[in-house]
C-alpha cells in the first residue's frame, strides 16, 4: 500500500524538523519502517518533496535506536519499580547458549536495517525471530501488524525466517528441553542438528583394529612338545640378551666375597695415593 506523500510533509511540519521522541522509541521505529518500505517500492523520495524533507527522512532512517544496540539484559528489581513495562526475558541469551552447545556458528542480537533479530546465520541467510509479548494479541494470541510487517520486510531483504513464540521458549527453559526445541527449529537449516549425534564424523579416519582369533588348545603330545620347544627357545634368547646387557654393569649379580675383595683393592689404592714418598 502506497503511503500518501502529504503525510510526510505534515509530520515533518508538526515535529518542526526534529525526530520523533517517546519513552519507548516506537514512533521512530515506525517512521524507519515506513521509509524502508517506500525504498522497497522503488519510490523512496518524491520529486516534489523539498530538500529539507528528504534530508530529514534520510536522517530518520539512519539514526541508531537504543533498542537496536542495547544488550538484552533483564533490568534489576529497583529499576523495574521506576517504570511501568512488561517483564523482559533474555531469550537472545537462551538461544545463543543453546546454539553454542550445538556447535552451530551464529550471531546473537544482530541488526538488519531497522530491525533487531535474536539470532542470525549470515552464511545461510537465515534468522530466528522470537514473537515476544508485544508481538501477540491477548487473549487470542494473534500476530500483530508490527510483527507481520517486520517479517515481510525481512523476507524482502532476502532472509529466511524461523519463528518461535516466547512462551514456547520459556516453557522449554523451565522443562529443560530448550536444546530439543532449538534443534527442531533449525532442522531445515542444519539437518544434523535434529539428530542426537549432531557433531559430525571425525576428521581423522581411524583404521579398524585387526581382530584376534583365539584358537583352542590342541590335544596330543606333539602340540605340547612344540609349545615347550618354543618357550625354551624364547627363554634362552632372553637370558643371553640380558647377560650381554648386564656385562660390565653394576646390575650384574655378584657374590659377597667378590664385592668385599673389590672394595679392599679400592681402599688400598686410595691409601697408596695419599702416602707421602719416603
Amino acid at each position: 500500500e502506497e503511503v500518501p506523500s502529504p503525510l510526510f510533509v505534515e509530520l515533518h511540519a508538526l515535529l518542526d524538523g526534529q525526530l520523533p521522541r517517546d519513552w519507548s522509541g516506537a514512533a521512530l521505529r515506525q517512521l524507519q519502517e515506513v521509509v524502508l518500505q517506500k525504498g522497497f517500492d522503488g519510490d523512496a523520495f518524491s520529486d516534489d518533496w523539498s530538500d529539507e524533507l528528504k534530508e530529514w527522512l534520510e536522517l530518520a532512517a539512519e539514526v541508531p535506536r537504543d533498542d537496536l544496540y542495547t544488550p538484552q539484559q533483564p533490568p534489576r528489581a529497583e529499576r523495574r519499580r521506576k517504570r511501568i513495562s512488561a517483564k523482559q526475558y533474555s531469550h537472545e541469551q537462551w538461544l545463543s547458549v543453546t546454539l553454542s552447545q550445538l556447535r552451530i556458528p551464529h550471531q546473537a542480537g544482530a541488526v538488519l536495517k531497522c530491525h533487531r533479530v535474536p539470532v542470525v546465520f549470515r552464511h545461510q541467510k537465515h534468522v530466528i525471530d522470537v514473537l515476544s509479548l508485544e508481538d501477540l494479541t491477548a487473549p487470542a494470541g494473534r500476530v500483530t501488524g508490527a510483527a507481520e510487517l517486520r517479517r515481510r520486510q525481512l523476507l524482502q531483504l532476502g532472509w529466511a525466517i524461523h519463528s518461535v513464540a516466547l512462551r514456547d521458549l520459556y516453557d522449554a527453559v523451565q522443562s529443560g528441553t530448550l536444546r530439543l526445541l532449538v534443534s527442531k527449529l533449525i532442522s531445515s537449516l542444519d539437518p544434523a542438528a535434529a539428530r542426537p549425534t549432531s557433531f559430525g564424523k571425525p576428521v581423522l579416519n581411524r583404521s579398524k583394529a585387526s581382530t584376534v582369533q583365539v584358537l583352542g588348545s590342541r590335544s596330543g603330545s606333539h602340540a605340547d612338545a612344540a609349545r615347550d620347544q618354543i618357550l625354551s627357545d624364547l627363554s634362552d634368547e632372553s637370558d643371553s640378551e640380558s647377560q650381554d646387557a648386564l656385562e660390565g654393569s653394576s646390575l650384574q649379580a655378584r657374590s659377597p666375597r667378590e664385592v668385599l675383595h673389590q672394595r679392599a683393592l679400592r681402599a688400598a689404592a686410595a691409601v697408596a695415593k695419599t702416602r707421602p714418598d719416603a
